[in-house]
């Protein structure tokens, strides 16, 4: 095999058997080499073939300024993720994650370390995510010899998110602003507290998590309740009126008009709130 593009010094590109471009990574594998050299295999230490054509082309553009330790670490993470926890994460991690950890380290030699200004909300609404970011952020801190405080595993949460959803960085930070908005609507409307403990509040959240993804996406609600939709809208008037409230924020401030089956489904879910409170 020979060398289709080199990257840096330590990882280069190259095409397999089947034609599929390839890169390789490893300590000098690409140091003097030019386009057209073989491919020193001994010094190869990892091997990536990524199907998608805009990932690939962008992990390869991303490379060029990655240093190693940082690629072989995200590698890590995502074996981490996919196989001791169990999650389909999206090649894409590789990009952002790579480039995230790369700056991160260019801003800590400027000590411009950033606040995380939604970690309340983030330690809130995605407490899996955010108690597996916890475990990455000691392995990046471990590897990389520094010590980054919870703000960063907030930051590591989000890409977690986008890499096991449909959502890019920017919609997961709307839909987590959108998130604590319909909880704050819920809050003052009825004038309560919640119990953030419970097994109600945490299914609520769950349902919002997915709510929030179809607003992002324009999607629309797969629950049908048909005959059923008159009888809770009657039955629960308050919980529904306060549904509205929602429902017209959102269709202002995301252009999204929830159906009456959404709106039907998130009464439910607010009155077994009000029910538990």
């Amino acid at each position: 095999m020979r060398i289709k593009k080199k990257l840096n010094n330590n990882a280069v590109v190259t095409i397999d058997e089947l034609g599929n471009e390839v890169i390789y990574t490893g300590v000098g594998i690409g140091w003097e080499r030019k386009v057209g050299d073989p491919v020193d295999i001994e010094k190869a230490e990892k091997k990536f073939t990524i199907d998608n054509d805009e990932i690939r082309n962008k992990l390869q553009h991303i490379l060029v300024d990655v240093p190693l330790e940082i690629f072989d670490l995200v590698d890590n993470i995502v074996s981490l993720l996919r196989g001791s926890y169990g999650l389909e994460v999206s090649d894409t991690l590789y990009v952002t994650l790579s480039d995230h950890l790369t700056m991160l380290l260019k801003r800590k030699e400027i000590n411009l370390l950033i606040d995380n200004p939604m970690l309340f909300e983030i330690k809130n609404f995605y407490q899996k995510e955010f108690s597996i970011a916890l475990d990455i952020l000691d392995l990046v801190n471990a590897t990389l010899e520094c010590d980054f405080n919870e703000d960063e595993a907030g930051f590591i949460t989000w890409h977690i998110i986008t890499a096991t959803t449909s959502l890019d960085f920017y919609n997961v930070h709307k839909s987590t602003r959108l998130m604590n908005a319909i909880l704050n609507i819920i809050k003052y409307h009825f004038e309560l507290n919640y119990d953030e403990n419970s097994i109600y509040y945490q299914r609520f959240i769950t349902h919002l998590k997915f709510f929030t993804i179809r607003v992002m996406n324009s999607e629309e609600s797969t629950e049908k309740f048909n005959d059923l939709a008159e009888v809770i809208q009657e039955k629960y008037k308050e919980a529904y009126s306060c549904v509205e409230k929602i429902s017209k924020f959102i269709e202002e401030e995301y252009s999204y008009k929830a159906n009456q089956d959404e709106k039907i489904y998130l009464t439910l879910h607010v009155q077994r709130i009000l029910d538990k409170e």
